[in-house]
């Protein structure tokens, strides 16, 4: 979010210029062929810069810090490491305003992230992870979409983490009760091409305490059961089993869906 390479002051300290920017959101990182690599290299140090300084409470500082992140976000999605760092760092910070942008900015790694740079998109959804298991409904999302991400080692995780969130709930609230939901709708998809991980995450929580999460997943594997498996997909063939099996005993409870 700096300058151009041609001008004279990228040979000097870029943290006040940094500061500048920050706190002037517009002014963001311009396309890499603007800035040479050298370049670049100092403009995400200094943004990071601006970014941790975490001691003042102050609106200013807070905007600044923001905007530092928003701006980093763009180089995370070109596979920066630094930048990518500052941000995992940003969603864990003590300032709600300040981990908002931190999440956003990997929300948008995972989802829009270069299509080769894997190592973003993948450490993007791993540190979203723990914040879908709190409700944040941008990590779920976000996660929902890298469930059908090119790279493997992504998808998998993706998976592996809705599957918590659908799974793991303890609590009444409203937020942490809609990521769990959001999540069953997420791995649907997924369950209905035969995956055995989702196919088990539906039925387990087609038998949840919580009503809402129970309907969703009795809706889930109901609409699995339904499916025409004459494809000749042995994984769709043992999913819809698998569903027909688990809808029993609901059925038996008079469960309309079942």
């Amino acid at each position: 979010a700096l300058i151009a390479p041609t001008q004279p002051c990228v040979r000097r300290s870029l943290r006040p210029m940094a500061a500048a920017v920050a706190y002037s959101p517009h002014l963001l990182l311009p396309p890499p062929y603007l800035l040479r690599a050298s370049s670049r290299s100092l403009a995400v140090e200094a943004l990071a810069q601006v970014a941790k300084e975490g001691l003042s409470i102050d609106d200013g500082a807070i905007a600044a810090r923001s905007a530092a992140l928003s701006a980093l976000g763009r180089a995370a999605q070109e596979g920066d490491r630094a930048a990518l760092e500052v941000l995992v760092a940003g969603a864990k910070d003590w300032h709600p305003k300040v981990k908002d942008a931190a999440v956003q900015a990997l929300a948008q790694v995972v989802q829009r992230g270069d299509r080769k740079a894997v190592h973003a998109r993948l450490q993007g959804a791993q540190a979203l992870a723990p914040l879908a298991l709190f409700g944040d409904a941008r990590a779920v999302e976000a996660l929902a979409v890298a469930l059908n991400d090119e790279h493997a080692s992504i998808r998998e995780a993706a998976m592996g983490a809705l599957i918590r969130v659908a799974e793991e709930g303890e609590s009444t609230a409203g937020p942490l009760v809609a990521a769990r939901v959001a999540a069953l709708e997420a791995l649907r998809p997924a369950a209905l091409q035969g995956d055995k991980r989702a196919v088990q995450a539906l039925v387990r929580c087609a038998k949840d305490w919580h009503i809402e999460v129970r309907e969703t997943g009795i809706e889930a594997v109901a609409a699995l059961a339904e499916l025409e498996a004459g494809l000749g997909c042995h994984a769709v063939v043992v999913a819809k089993v698998m569903a027909i099996q688990a809808l029993a005993p609901a059925a038996r409870a008079g469960e309309a869906r079942a």
